[in-house]
């Protein structure tokens, strides 16, 4: 498989992992429903590509379910993702759906293992999980990993990890550091990049380049390969902002508004 494929899935997981770290004002027992949006541009044009609408269900300040909803620029949806959580938030379950190329990918636990699949139309093959000595992260669960070792990174630390991979029906193994700090028009915020650990791998394919906020340790901006291809059968590379004036918090009873289309 091309090493872009390879990134391009633990793209996937990053720009669906951008769960914002809720306010006390509710109570830790209320299930609550925040609505966010994230804008993909293609990085050297900076033409709109593709829109993510998150749907996130968190208990306090820990997720549940994360619902995503792929839309082109015209706002008709391609592909959608549902992943659900339990008791490790870095390994949560998911399927992701891309209606276009009749691909879907995923993972869920059978029995208490692991099992990762990948479908093209009616072909379908999986495999169970090795679980190696470095983390294991899977899809969403990439933002729980980094808000696990905030503290290590901010300290300079380069932390590793493998991160399940469903097109290879395995893993591989990762590394990210901090690169720097910025200010923003939301505050303070500090820039990660992560790329494969191998040396070699590693040349072939620039760095992921990340941003979070660090006052609730928030997705800002991303800069790298997608997980979404275009009419070319490429993996798009992306600039994807998450604007802060297009999200909502409330209970799940509630009727959030709706973001722009």
């Amino acid at each position: 498989m091309p090493i872009a494929g390879v990134v391009s899935r633990v793209a996937a997981a990053m720009l669906l992992a951008v769960a914002w770290v809720v306010p006390c004002a509710l109570a830790e027992d209320d299930l609550q429903r925040l609505r966010y949006i994230g804008y993909a541009y293609d990085v050297k044009s900076g033409e709109l590509l593709y829109q993510e609408q998150h749907t996130q269900q968190l208990r306090g300040e820990l997720p549940v379910s994360l619902d995503t909803v792929y839309r082109g620029p015209d706002g008709e949806p391609f592909a959608q993702r549902q992943v659900t959580y339990g008791d490790t938030p870095s390994q949560p379950v998911f399927e992701f759906v891309d209606d276009r190329r009749s691909y879907a990918e995923g993972s869920y636990l059978d029995s208490g293992e692991r099992v990762v699949f990948k479908r093209k139309q009616r072909d379908v093959e999986q495999a169970k999980v090795k679980f190696g000595r470095r983390p294991m992260v899977i899809d969403a669960g990439f933002d729980r990993f980094i808000l696990e070792r905030w503290e290590q990174l901010q300290k300079g630390k380069t932390v590793k990890f493998d991160f399940l991979n469903a097109a290879r029906l395995g893993s591989i193994a990762f590394r990210i550091r901090k690169t720097g700090d910025r200010q923003t028009e939301y505050g303070d915020a500090t820039d990660f990049e992560m790329d494969i650990s191998n040396f070699l791998l590693r040349m072939l394919l620039d760095p992921i380049k990340i941003c979070y906020l660090n006052q609730d340790k928030s997705l800002y901006q991303y800069k790298g390969i997608s997980n979404i291809k275009g009419p070319d059968n490429k993996n798009y590379v992306v600039r994807i902002e998450y604007p802060r004036d297009q999200r909502s918090l409330g209970t799940v009873e509630e009727a959030p508004a709706e973001l722009a289309e």
